[in-house]
């Protein structure tokens, strides 16, 4: 405890040597959604400056991590779901219906 070295930043380090995930390309179906959705609804707000970041991360060793976080920043993070969509509806605000009022104004 006496014998503080440099700070190490384990997330900084690991960024050296770590490969992006694998790229998924848009299903037809997501594709469709993508086409069809209304872009004015949905604007998610973020305090990343993209151009800040790319500037600082210019000369980082691993570019294919950094372009990967670019790309995220900018058209969203994919999660690499391959299998089947389903849709699942929920009953799970069943008390809605008991008043129905108080819920809608």
């Amino acid at each position: 405890m006496t014998q503080l070295g440099y700070p190490e930043n384990y997330s900084m380090i690991q960024s050296l040597t770590s490969n992006p995930p694998p790229y998924h390309p848009l299903t037809q179906v997501e594709s469709q959604l993508l086409a069809n959705l209304n872009m004015n609804l949905f604007k998610p707000q973020f305090q990343v400056n993209i151009e800040k970041f790319k500037y600082f991360t210019l000369r980082h060793p691993n570019q294919p991590l950094i372009s990967y976080l670019i790309d995220g920043l900018k058209y969203g993070f994919r999660l690499g779901f391959t299998g089947t969509r389903t849709k699942s509806i929920m009953n799970n605000l069943s008390s809605l219906s008991l008043s129905p009022t108080t819920f809608y104004l």
